[in-house]
């Protein structure tokens, strides 16, 4: 049987990397972010997106890829907004939103993942306050 199904168990071990010029690339950058960072305010976000997007790809197709990944987080149930001050509009993920960059980031064949991760958002969360 095993002979029969060898691929029913087989991982493919070559990296799948999304790029940032589709919906889906910005869909799970913006995840990331905001799992590393945890809130984002949304002024930043767009620039610090452009910028990557500009060294590489049109920048007359970001807006449109940027809202449409955008309308797909809040669809789904991903992030939320929040809006402080007045005038400021941060991104949030929610606790689904942490679930679902768990099991992306539970993808990543690294060792000692988990202290990995750890180190780099603790170096964020510093980097940020000191």
């Amino acid at each position: 049987m095993r002979n029969r199904f060898w691929y029913l168990g087989y991982k493919k071990t070559e990296p799948k990397l999304q790029v940032l010029n589709l919906i889906s690339g910005q869909y799970y950058f913006i995840i990331l972010l905001l799992y590393f960072y945890q809130e984002l305010n949304v002024k930043n976000l767009v620039t610090v997106l452009k910028n990557l997007y500009r060294k590489k790809y049109d920048i007359e197709e970001f807006d449109i890829i940027y809202s449409s990944a955008i309308k797909r987080l809040f669809k789904e149930g991903l992030i939320k907004k929040e809006d402080s001050d007045g005038k400021v509009i941060k991104y949030n993920l929610t606790d689904k939103g942490y679930g679902f960059a768990n099991l992306l980031l539970s993808y990543v064949s690294l060792e000692n993942r988990t202290r990995i991760i750890d180190k780099m958002r603790l170096r964020i969360i510093y980097s940020q306050y000191y």
